[in-house]
C-alpha cells in the first residue's frame, strides 16, 4: 500500500513537473514584451474608466454610534423641572446622493488626457511591434549570417586537407620540402580551430533566437531585404516614416494629454458645485421622541480660498507639458534623421556587397589555379595558403557585410513603421 502511494506521488509529480515545464517552453521575449505592452494599455484603459467614473453621482450610507457624549443647552434647559430634553448625543444613520455639476472642466480635462493617454499606450505597442520584427530579423540574419561562416569554414578546411594530401604527395616525388608539409598541416589545424569557433558561435545565434521566439530555428531562413519594399531615396525615406511611424504620433498623443492636464490643474482654482440629496434618521434625541427624519436637497457649493498645493500643482502641469513639447521634437528628429542614416548605410552596403561578392568570384578563380599550379611546381605551398586565406575571408566579409546591408534594411523599415507579419518566411515554421 506505501509502494503504490508512493507511486502515484511520483506520477502525480512529474505530471505537475510536466505541465510546469510546457509553460516555461512557451515562454519568449516576443511574447513577454507584447504581453508588458497589454498590461500598459490595461493600465491606461483603467484610468480612463477612473476618471469617466467621476461623472456619475456618489451615493454615500452611513451610521454614527454615540458611545459618549453630552448635549449642552444655553441656556440650560435640561434643568427645568420635569425636563425631558437628552442630556446624550443620538445615534443616527443616514443615506446622501451628490452629483458633481460643475468643478472648473477639471473632470472633463482629466478625461481627455486619460483618453490621449490610452492612444499613446496604442502607439507605444505598435512601435514596441516594429522594434520586436526589427530583433527578430536581427536574430534571424545572425543565424543565417553564422551558418553561411561555418559553411565557408568547413569549406576552407576541405580544401587545406586537399592541400595538405597534394603537398605531401610532392614530397614523395621530391617535388616539395619537409617544411612545407608542415606549415600545410599547422594550417589545417589552424582551420579546424577556426571551425569549432565558428560552429560555437553558430550554437550561441541558435541559442539567441529560440529564446527570443519561443521554438528552435528552422532549416529554412528567408529574410532577404531585396524582397522588402524600400524607399527610393533619403527624403522618402524620412517622409514616409513621418507618415507611419508609431512615435511621432505617441509623442504628440502625450502631449497633448500634458496640455490636458494643464487645463486640468488650472480648474482646480476654480468653484465646485454639487447636487446633493440627503435622509438622515436621529434616533432617540430625547425621552419624548424616538427617532427623527431629515430629508434635504442641498445645492452645495465650495471655493478654495486658501490650499498651498495648487500652485505648484499647475507649475508642475506646465513643467511637463513644455517637456513633452521638446520630447515630441526630439522623436520627429530622431525618427527622421534616423531614417535618412539607415537608408545611406543600406545604399551603401548594397554596393559593398556587390563588391565582395566579385571579390569572392576572384578569390575563387584563383584558389583552383593556385592549386594547379602549385602541382606543375610554379608556386609553393605559402603561395596557396595565402590564396585559400584571400578566399575565406572573402566569403567570411560578404556573409558580414549582407548582414549589415540586411540589418540597414530592415532598421529602416522599422523606423518607418512597414514592418509587418509578411516580412519573414521561417520555412514550415511559422514565424507568427
Amino acid at each position: 500500500m506505501f509502494r503504490l502511494a508512493l507511486t502515484l506521488g511520483l506520477v502525480v509529480t512529474a505530471a505537475f513537473a510536466a505541465a510546469e515545464e510546457m509553460e516555461w517552453v512557451n515562454v519568449s521575449d516576443f511574447k513577454l514584451r507584447l504581453g508588458q505592452d497589454k498590461v500598459l494599455q490595461d493600465l491606461a484603459r483603467t484610468e480612463l474608466r477612473l476618471t469617466q467614473a467621476q461623472l456619475f453621482p456618489k451615493v454615500t450610507a452611513g451610521t454614527d454610534w454615540v458611545i459618549d457624549g453630552k448635549t449642552e443647552y444655553s441656556p440650560d434647559i435640561t434643568q427645568v423641572p420635569n425636563s425631558s430634553y437628552a442630556t446624550k448625543d443620538p445615534s443616527s444613520v443616514g443615506l446622501e446622493v451628490s452629483w458633481r455639476l460643475f468643478d472648473g472642466l477639471k473632470n472633463l480635462n482629466d478625461i481627455n488626457a486619460a483618453r490621449e493617454k490610452v492612444a499613446a499606450t496604442v502607439e507605444a505597442s505598435l512601435d514596441t511591434r516594429q522594434k520586436l520584427l526589427v530583433e527578430r530579423a536581427e536574430k534571424m540574419l545572425a543565424l543565417t549570417r553564422d551558418r553561411t561562416i561555418l559553411a565557408s569554414s568547413k569549406r576552407a578546411v576541405v580544401r587545406q586537407q586537399d592541400a595538405l594530401n597534394i603537398s605531401r604527395q610532392m614530397l614523395t616525388d621530391g617535388l616539395m620540402t619537409q617544411s612545407d608539409v608542415a606549415i600545410a598541416a599547422s594550417e589545417l589545424e589552424n582551420l579546424r580551430a577556426l571551425n569549432e569557433q565558428a560552429s560555437r558561435q553558430l550554437a550561441n545565434s541558435e541559442l539567441a533566437f529560440e529564446k527570443f521566439n519561443g521554438f528552435r530555428a528552422p532549416a529554412k531562413l528567408d529574410v532577404a531585404a531585396a524582397k522588402l519594399k524600400l524607399p527610393a531615396s533619403a527624403t522618402d525615406a524620412a517622409d514616409r516614416a513621418m507618415a507611419n511611424s508609431p512615435l511621432p504620433k505617441m509623442a504628440a498623443h502625450l502631449q497633448t494629454a500634458a496640455d490636458f492636464s494643464v487645463e486640468s490643474a488650472r480648474g482646480a482654482f476654480f468653484p465646485t458645485i454639487d447636487l446633493v440629496g440627503k435622509y438622515t434618521r436621529t434616533f432617540d434625541p430625547t425621552p419624548a421622541v424616538k427617532t427623527v427624519n431629515n430629508y434635504a436637497l442641498l445645492l452645495r457649493m465650495r471655493l478654495p480660498i486658501f490650499d498651498a498645493t495648487l500652485q505648484p500643482n499647475l507649475d508642475r502641469a506646465r513643467a511637463e507639458a513644455l517637456q513633452k513639447s521638446y520630447d515630441r521634437q526630439d522623436t520627429v528628429l530622431s525618427v527622421t534623421t534616423g531614417a535618412r542614416k539607415y537608408f545611406n548605410d543600406y545604399k551603401s552596403l548594397r554596393s559593398q556587397v556587390g563588391r565582395l561578392e566579385a571579390r569572392v568570384k576572384e578569390a575563387a578563380k584563383a584558389q583552383t589555379a593556385m592549386q594547379e599550379e602549385m602541382k606543375a611546381g610554379l608556386h609553393t605551398v605559402l603561395d596557396l595558403i595565402q590564396t585559400q586565406r584571400n578566399l575565406i575571408s572573402a566569403e567570411q566579409s560578404l556573409a558580414d557585410a549582407r548582414y549589415l546591408r540586411d540589418m540597414s534594411a530592415f532598421n529602416l523599415l522599422g523606423t518607418m513603421g512597414d514592418l509587418d507579419d509578411g516580412s519573414f518566411d521561417g520555412g514550415t515554421q511559422k514565424m507568427f
